[in-house]
């Protein structure tokens, strides 16, 4: 009997304790992005800030045409508002192309995690630079990374039709 009993309770104290040792079924899973590795490594970021780079030599050129005119127009307050006038617009788009060229790469950062979370089954994506402490293989930058480099990103202005602006003729 007393055999019978200690059978029952070991048994017993085994299953509990396999119990205990059984993953948790909702236990949500988690994963963390260094975003700072994916605007510096993705084709996309890298397309992106050429692009940049590209319309600043532009830009600088430009630029520079202006300032030579302004020295040809010295005294001649017209000029020099329509030379003023020009600096602005040529800072207006500069800025409008680092707008455009942010809010395309967050655009599709975004749709590519999402679409990577629903795909891999996370529960949540984080930012690297807001987790305190977390394991290596939580870690899926280069996952997300990989992702993007598969998309194909424009930067090009489109006028209202949606079509990509004419070629500069003058």
């Amino acid at each position: 009997m007393k055999k019978r009993a200690v059978l029952f309770l070991t048994v017993m104290s085994m299953l509990v304790l396999a119990g205990c040792n059984q993953p948790a079924k909702n236990t949500p899973v988690v994963g963390v992005v260094d975003m700072t590795r994916v605007y510096e490594e993705s084709t996309a970021a890298k397309a992106g800030q050429e692009y940049l780079e590209n319309l600043a030599a532009d830009a600088r050129k430009e630029f520079e045409g202006m300032q030579a005119e302004m020295q040809n127009a010295q005294g001649n307050e017209e000029a020099t508002q329509k030379m003023h006038a020009s600096i602005t617009d040529l800072r207006n788009r500069i800025n409008a192309a680092q707008q455009r060229v942010m809010v395309a790469l967050d655009e599709n950062l975004k749709s590519v995690m999402q679409k990577y979370r629903a795909e891999k089954g996370y529960a949540v994506l984080m930012h690297k630079e807001g987790v305190i402490s977390y394991d290596d293989s939580v870690d899926v930058t280069s996952d997300i990374i990989s992702e993007m480099n598969k998309l194909s990103v424009t930067f090009e202005e489109t006028n209202s039709t949606g079509d990509a602006p004419a070629p500069d003729t003058k």
